[in-house]
């Protein structure tokens, strides 16, 4: 019973260290959706760049859906003839759509 043990614990181990071996080159890897010391920014222009989409048509896009979704909707604002006061809106609508 004792060789048994002994078999059984030293194939444990021995199974242990090839595992922790063969997964050294698994965990040294690059980062893929952090910045890294050669992928930040070094100057003041490519941070600019980085910033610039953000103050674009794609937030002016959604904030006008949303304008027209969240206020509109609800009784806040009223838009004229809007098919948002009538509630009769589908899903071809432009805002909806763009947004």
């Amino acid at each position: 019973m004792k060789k048994y043990n002994i078999i059984t614990k030293s194939f444990t181990i021995i199974s242990v260290l090839l595992l922790m071996i063969g997964c050294e080159d698994f965990l040294d890897r690059p980062t893929e959706d952090n910045y890294t010391v050669d992928s930040f920014y070094k100057t003041d222009e490519q941070c600019f760049q980085a910033v610039n989409p953000i103050y674009g048509s794609p937030w002016y896009d959604f904030q006008r859906g949303f304008f027209k979704v969240g206020e509109v909707l609800s009784g806040n604002y009223y838009w004229g003839s809007s098919p948002y006061l009538t509630f009769t809106i589908n899903s071809t609508d432009e805002d909806l759509v763009n947004m």
